[in-house]
């Protein structure tokens, strides 16, 4: 009868070659990193939990066989002897078939019992040796994208060569139909943007003249971030860079100023997504 095969996110027999499918034919085994987590609508805008999904991604040349592969944490899901992804492709699998059909376009390779956590939690892929192929603990607060909690976008992997469960390298989908299921990733990328948070400016309310300092952590940078403020709403922005004081921490001195003035205060490096850059506002006083 030929062997089941998944090519791109479709399940068919190695023996059908009128859709322009290659047979099914020998697959390799994986190592950790072959197949990644590459997508998944973990709190879909309808709140039904048959309309979530998980995509899989084969980052090799050559077929992956699959057969009795599973997810220990999260959800519940065996693949049957036989199974493979195609070399570079992708697969689609979800609680219900149908609905995925019907909402995204895509059909379900295999489906799975149980749900995604809309509020976070640990997803892990492991082979037929209990090997972890994949694993993954996200989130739906910062430093994890937060539009992709209920309000339509999926979550979607930047660069599967980079850490997976690095905040930074996960983004909302910003494909027009807020997802890709079963396509090239609209976020993809190479190597990791940076990523500011702990944005803090002390003392809150400096006197007259007297210095502010700003701390941050920054992650993935390949420099010292700069530091943008300015002296009041309407004034030239002034930059100076920061100094390591850690492991991805680093701090500045604003001089003092005058009473009144504004001092708006941002930190940030080149080529940031929006996530990348935060600003924080204090008034002088007397």
């Amino acid at each position: 009868m030929g062997v089941v095969r998944f090519v791109g996110a479709v399940a068919v027999l190695g023996v059908v070659t009128s859709l322009g499918l290659v047979p099914a034919g020998p697959a390799s085994a994986a190592v950790p990193g072959d197949v990644v987590i590459s997508e998944f609508m973990f709190d879909p805008l309808s709140g039904v939990d048959g309309d979530e999904f998980l995509e899989l991604t084969n980052t090799t040349a050559t077929d992956v066989d699959v057969s009795g592969w599973s997810f220990t944490k999260g959800i519940t899901l065996v693949f049957p002897a036989g199974a493979t992804i195609g070399a570079n492709a992708r697969i689609v699998i979800s609680p219900d078939a149908a609905r995925t059909q019907a909402t995204y376009g895509v059909p379900a390779a295999a489906v799975y019992t149980g749900s995604l956590s809309n509020g976070g939690e640990t997803l892990t892929l492991k082979d037929a040796a209990a090997v972890t192929i994949d694993t993954l603990t996200y989130d739906d607060v910062d430093p994890w994208p937060t539009t992709t909690d209920g309000t339509g976008p999926s979550l979607e992997l930047i660069d599967p060569a980079q850490g997976h469960n690095d905040p930074v390298n996960w983004a909302a989908s910003t494909a027009a139909r807020g997802n890709t299921a079963g396509a090239a990733n609209s976020v993809a990328g190479t190597g990791l943007k940076p990523h500011i948070t702990n944005l803090a400016a002390t003392p809150n309310a400096p006197t007259v003249d007297q210095a502010v300092t700003v701390t941050a952590t920054v992650t993935g940078q390949d420099g010292l971030p700069t530091l943008r403020f300015r002296y009041g709403a309407n004034a030239a922005d002034q930059t100076m860079a920061m100094t390591a004081t850690g492991v991805n921490t680093y701090t500045a001195d604003i001089p003092g100023s005058t009473t009144g003035q504004l001092i708006r205060s941002s930190s940030s490096r080149p080529s940031c997504f929006s996530r990348c850059s935060i600003t924080s506002a204090i008034r002088i006083t007397s």
